[in-house]
Protein backbone atom coordinates (compact mmCIF):
# COMPACT_ATOMS: atom_id res chain seq x y z
CA UNK A 1 0.00 0.00 0.00
CA UNK A 2 1.56 3.78 -0.83
CA UNK A 3 2.43 5.71 1.96
CA UNK A 4 -0.19 8.18 1.58
CA UNK A 5 -3.22 5.88 2.02
CA UNK A 6 -1.86 5.03 5.51
CA UNK A 7 -3.23 8.27 6.54
CA UNK A 8 -6.63 7.05 5.64
CA UNK A 9 -10.11 7.89 7.85
CA UNK A 10 -10.53 3.96 9.49
CA UNK A 11 -13.17 5.35 11.69
CA UNK A 12 -15.38 7.71 10.69
CA UNK A 13 -19.25 6.78 8.85
CA UNK A 14 -19.07 9.27 6.23
CA UNK A 15 -16.21 8.89 3.87
CA UNK A 16 -15.83 6.74 0.31
CA UNK A 17 -14.05 3.80 2.34
CA UNK A 18 -16.75 3.59 5.07
CA UNK A 19 -19.61 4.05 2.60
CA UNK A 20 -18.65 1.62 0.29
CA UNK A 21 -17.94 -1.21 3.19
CA UNK A 22 -21.65 -0.84 4.49
CA UNK A 23 -22.54 -1.78 0.84
CA UNK A 24 -19.70 -4.52 0.77
CA UNK A 25 -21.23 -6.21 4.11
CA UNK A 26 -25.12 -6.09 2.58
CA UNK A 27 -23.56 -7.73 -0.36
CA UNK A 28 -22.08 -10.56 2.00
CA UNK A 29 -25.68 -10.33 4.41
CA UNK A 30 -27.60 -10.91 1.24
CA UNK A 31 -25.37 -13.69 -0.06
CA UNK A 32 -25.40 -15.09 3.27
CA UNK A 33 -29.02 -15.65 2.87
CA UNK A 34 -28.95 -17.19 -0.77
CA UNK A 35 -26.34 -19.79 0.04
CA UNK A 36 -27.75 -20.98 2.91
CA UNK A 37 -30.72 -21.64 0.31
CA UNK A 38 -28.73 -23.45 -1.72
CA UNK A 39 -26.56 -25.19 0.72
CA UNK A 40 -29.21 -26.24 3.09
CA UNK A 41 -30.87 -29.29 0.96
CA UNK A 42 -29.32 -32.68 0.09
CA UNK A 43 -26.97 -35.46 1.63
CA UNK A 44 -23.99 -33.16 1.25
CA UNK A 45 -25.69 -29.94 2.53
CA UNK A 46 -25.93 -27.81 5.89
CA UNK A 47 -29.27 -30.41 6.79
CA UNK A 48 -27.90 -33.61 5.42
CA UNK A 49 -24.45 -33.05 7.32
CA UNK A 50 -25.64 -31.77 10.28
CA UNK A 51 -26.74 -34.87 12.30
CA UNK A 52 -22.99 -36.30 11.09
CA UNK A 53 -21.29 -33.58 13.24
CA UNK A 54 -21.04 -32.87 17.33
CA UNK A 55 -24.15 -30.83 18.24
CA UNK A 56 -21.48 -27.92 19.26
CA UNK A 57 -19.63 -27.85 16.57
CA UNK A 58 -22.62 -28.34 14.27
CA UNK A 59 -24.08 -25.30 15.87
CA UNK A 60 -21.07 -23.62 15.60
CA UNK A 61 -20.12 -23.74 12.27
CA UNK A 62 -23.83 -22.26 10.71
CA UNK A 63 -23.44 -19.30 13.29
CA UNK A 64 -19.63 -18.49 12.24
CA UNK A 65 -20.18 -19.30 8.88
CA UNK A 66 -23.88 -18.13 7.90
CA UNK A 67 -25.23 -16.19 10.72
CA UNK A 68 -22.04 -14.03 11.97
CA UNK A 69 -21.96 -12.54 7.66
CA UNK A 70 -25.50 -12.07 7.69
CA UNK A 71 -25.72 -9.79 10.83
CA UNK A 72 -22.54 -8.07 9.60
CA UNK A 73 -24.85 -7.20 6.62
CA UNK A 74 -27.11 -6.03 9.11
CA UNK A 75 -24.70 -3.53 11.86
CA UNK A 76 -22.96 -2.05 8.83
CA UNK A 77 -25.80 -0.17 8.67
CA UNK A 78 -26.67 0.57 12.43
CA UNK A 79 -23.68 -0.35 14.25
CA UNK A 80 -20.13 2.47 14.63
CA UNK A 81 -17.70 1.01 11.97
CA UNK A 82 -14.95 0.35 14.28
CA UNK A 83 -17.32 -2.75 15.81
CA UNK A 84 -18.39 -3.76 12.31
CA UNK A 85 -14.53 -3.73 11.80
CA UNK A 86 -14.04 -5.99 14.85
CA UNK A 87 -16.40 -8.55 14.48
CA UNK A 88 -15.73 -8.88 11.18
CA UNK A 89 -12.29 -9.60 11.59
CA UNK A 90 -13.32 -12.11 14.29
CA UNK A 91 -15.86 -13.74 11.57
CA UNK A 92 -13.22 -14.26 9.58
CA UNK A 93 -10.52 -15.77 12.36
CA UNK A 94 -13.34 -17.80 13.38
CA UNK A 95 -14.46 -19.45 10.21
CA UNK A 96 -10.95 -20.35 9.44
CA UNK A 97 -10.37 -22.01 12.80
CA UNK A 98 -14.08 -23.86 12.07
CA UNK A 99 -12.62 -25.03 9.19
CA UNK A 100 -9.57 -26.64 10.56
CA UNK A 101 -11.48 -28.25 13.49
CA UNK A 102 -13.97 -30.47 10.90
CA UNK A 103 -12.45 -33.35 11.01
CA UNK A 104 -12.57 -33.12 15.07
CA UNK A 105 -16.08 -32.08 14.98
CA UNK A 106 -17.38 -35.30 12.39
CA UNK A 107 -18.68 -37.94 14.61
CA UNK A 108 -17.72 -40.65 12.57
CA UNK A 109 -13.90 -41.69 10.59
CA UNK A 110 -15.62 -39.93 7.31
CA UNK A 111 -18.63 -38.03 5.72
CA UNK A 112 -21.54 -40.40 4.59
CA UNK A 113 -21.08 -41.16 0.72
CA UNK A 114 -17.94 -39.51 0.52
CA UNK A 115 -19.71 -36.09 0.38
CA UNK A 116 -17.13 -32.92 0.97
CA UNK A 117 -17.72 -30.77 4.12
CA UNK A 118 -20.73 -28.31 3.45
CA UNK A 119 -18.75 -24.91 3.99
CA UNK A 120 -16.75 -25.29 1.27
CA UNK A 121 -19.67 -23.73 -0.65
CA UNK A 122 -19.07 -20.44 1.15
CA UNK A 123 -15.59 -19.53 2.22
CA UNK A 124 -15.07 -17.59 -0.30
CA UNK A 125 -17.67 -15.31 1.25
CA UNK A 126 -15.31 -14.81 4.30
CA UNK A 127 -12.22 -14.23 2.71
CA UNK A 128 -14.12 -11.39 1.09
CA UNK A 129 -14.67 -10.33 4.32
CA UNK A 130 -11.01 -10.77 5.12
CA UNK A 131 -10.31 -8.23 2.58
CA UNK A 132 -12.95 -5.58 3.20
CA UNK A 133 -10.66 -5.29 7.27
CA UNK A 134 -7.26 -5.88 6.44
CA UNK A 135 -6.41 -4.09 3.76
CA UNK A 136 -2.47 -4.93 4.48
CA UNK A 137 -0.35 -7.90 2.20
CA UNK A 138 -0.88 -9.98 4.74
CA UNK A 139 -4.12 -10.16 4.16
CA UNK A 140 -3.39 -13.00 1.47
CA UNK A 141 -2.12 -15.34 4.05
CA UNK A 142 -5.64 -16.07 4.61
CA UNK A 143 -6.58 -16.82 1.02
CA UNK A 144 -3.77 -19.55 0.56
CA UNK A 145 -4.44 -20.63 4.75
CA UNK A 146 -8.17 -21.40 3.11
CA UNK A 147 -7.25 -23.30 0.34
CA UNK A 148 -4.65 -25.27 2.16
CA UNK A 149 -7.60 -26.52 4.94
CA UNK A 150 -9.68 -26.94 2.46
CA UNK A 151 -7.32 -29.81 0.44
CA UNK A 152 -6.04 -31.17 3.95
CA UNK A 153 -9.64 -31.73 5.71
CA UNK A 154 -11.18 -32.61 2.54
CA UNK A 155 -8.85 -35.62 2.12
CA UNK A 156 -8.94 -36.47 5.89
CA UNK A 157 -12.94 -37.00 5.90
CA UNK A 158 -13.22 -38.65 2.77
CA UNK A 159 -11.97 -42.32 1.31
CA UNK A 160 -9.51 -42.13 -1.49
CA UNK A 161 -9.72 -38.64 -2.28
CA UNK A 162 -6.16 -37.50 -2.02
CA UNK A 163 -6.45 -36.23 -5.88
CA UNK A 164 -9.77 -34.61 -5.84
CA UNK A 165 -8.58 -32.67 -2.04
CA UNK A 166 -5.87 -31.39 -4.28
CA UNK A 167 -7.74 -30.33 -6.87
CA UNK A 168 -10.43 -28.65 -5.05
CA UNK A 169 -8.25 -27.20 -2.77
CA UNK A 170 -6.07 -25.32 -5.62
CA UNK A 171 -10.01 -24.45 -7.36
CA UNK A 172 -11.04 -23.12 -4.23
CA UNK A 173 -7.74 -20.97 -3.77
CA UNK A 174 -8.11 -19.54 -7.04
CA UNK A 175 -11.46 -18.24 -6.52
CA UNK A 176 -11.01 -17.12 -3.33
CA UNK A 177 -7.62 -14.90 -4.42
CA UNK A 178 -9.95 -13.70 -7.30
CA UNK A 179 -12.27 -12.30 -4.93
CA UNK A 180 -9.81 -10.60 -2.69
CA UNK A 181 -8.45 -9.12 -5.36
CA UNK A 182 -11.60 -7.79 -6.86
CA UNK A 183 -12.23 -6.61 -2.86
CA UNK A 184 -9.06 -5.09 -2.39
CA UNK A 185 -8.68 -3.23 -5.72
CA UNK A 186 -11.95 -1.69 -4.72
CA UNK A 187 -11.72 -0.61 -1.03
CA UNK A 188 -7.86 0.88 -2.45
CA UNK A 189 -10.00 2.79 -4.53
CA UNK A 190 -12.21 4.61 -2.41
CA UNK A 191 -9.25 4.72 0.15
CA UNK A 192 -7.41 6.95 -3.02
CA UNK A 193 -10.86 9.31 -3.23
CA UNK A 194 -10.61 9.60 0.24
CA UNK A 195 -7.36 11.16 0.44
CA UNK A 196 -8.15 13.37 -2.85
CA UNK A 197 -10.79 14.74 -1.36
CA UNK A 198 -9.07 15.29 2.33
CA UNK A 199 -6.03 17.25 -0.26
CA UNK A 200 -8.95 18.79 -1.77
CA UNK A 201 -10.56 19.88 1.22
CA UNK A 202 -6.91 21.29 2.76
CA UNK A 203 -6.15 23.13 -0.43
CA UNK A 204 -9.39 24.60 -0.97
CA UNK A 205 -8.69 25.80 3.51
CA UNK A 206 -5.56 27.46 2.76
CA UNK A 207 -6.97 29.04 -0.20
CA UNK A 208 -9.81 30.67 1.33
CA UNK A 209 -7.30 31.42 4.40
CA UNK A 210 -5.10 33.29 2.30
CA UNK A 211 -7.91 35.43 0.36
CA UNK A 212 -9.54 36.36 3.82
CA UNK A 213 -5.79 37.24 5.07
CA UNK A 214 -5.51 39.49 2.17
CA UNK A 215 -8.82 40.94 2.23
CA UNK A 216 -8.13 41.63 5.98
CA UNK A 217 -4.58 43.35 4.83
CA UNK A 218 -6.37 45.35 2.40
CA UNK A 219 -9.30 46.69 4.44
CA UNK A 220 -6.81 47.81 7.08
CA UNK A 221 -4.61 49.45 4.70
CA UNK A 222 -7.27 51.32 3.60
CA UNK A 223 -8.20 52.31 6.66
CA UNK A 224 -5.00 53.15 8.07
CA UNK A 225 -4.69 55.43 4.31
CA UNK A 226 -8.33 57.24 5.11
CA UNK A 227 -6.88 57.91 8.94
CA UNK A 228 -3.20 59.03 8.24
CA UNK A 229 -4.85 61.24 4.97
CA UNK A 230 -7.53 63.14 7.04
CA UNK A 231 -4.96 63.66 9.96
CA UNK A 232 -2.86 65.39 7.12
CA UNK A 233 -5.13 67.39 5.90
CA UNK A 234 -6.68 68.87 8.89
CA UNK A 235 -2.77 69.40 10.21
CA UNK A 236 -2.14 71.67 6.51
CA UNK A 237 -5.09 74.29 7.92
CA UNK A 238 -4.12 77.42 9.34
CA UNK A 239 -5.30 76.76 12.93
CA UNK A 240 -5.72 73.33 13.10
CA UNK A 241 -6.63 71.54 16.60
CA UNK A 242 -4.04 70.78 19.06
CA UNK A 243 -4.71 67.14 19.00
CA UNK A 244 -4.47 67.01 15.27
CA UNK A 245 -0.97 68.55 15.30
CA UNK A 246 -0.12 65.74 17.74
CA UNK A 247 -1.88 62.90 15.74
CA UNK A 248 0.30 64.27 12.78
CA UNK A 249 3.53 64.08 14.37
CA UNK A 250 2.49 60.62 15.21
Amino acid sequence: MSAELTSVDRVSEDTARGRLERLLYASVGVAAVVYTGVLYPGLGGIKGQFHQLGIWYAWGLVVVGIVFPFALGILAWVAPRRIVQRLAGATAILFLLAMTLFPWGLTAATLMDNRVPWYQGIHALHGMIAAIVWQRKEVWLYGIAQGVVIGVVQNDVRENAGKAAFLDGVGSLVFIVILMSATVAIIRAADRLDVASAQARAQAARTASSRTREREETRINAMLHDDIMSVLLTASRDNPPETRRDQARV
